[in-house]
């Protein structure tokens, strides 16, 4: 956070500067004072910004988000649309086996 003078396109202008929590907001005012208040607006916003993330990614996804990642997945591994299919059951008779403990 930081509120310095510096020329922006042949201007002289206060710039407020703030990162929160990898965000990042500029803000261009005519006056320091108002520069400061800018920087305080842009604190408050990026904190509001960042706790709504936080939110989100707590929340528990739902199934058919789940499904909808699922889908997007497949496409992007170059699968069918006729990939997500039941598992063929074994066939029953000589190839069970009996495992038995000695």
């Amino acid at each position: 956070m930081a509120v310095k003078r510096i020329k922006n396109h042949g201007k002289w202008v206060w710039q407020a500067r703030v990162a929160y929590r990898g965000l990042r907001r500029a803000a261009f005012r005519a006056i320091k004072d108002e520069a400061r208040q800018g920087e305080a607006e842009l604190l408050q916003a990026l904190k509001g910004e960042a706790a709504q993330s936080q939110e989100q990614g707590q929340r528990p996804a739902t199934l058919r988000q789940l499904f909808e990642f699922y889908a997007h997945d497949l496409e992007v591994r170059g699968k069918g649309p006729d990939t997500p299919r039941r598992p063929r059951s074994r066939s029953s008779g000589s190839r069970q086996r009996s495992w038995t403990v000695q």
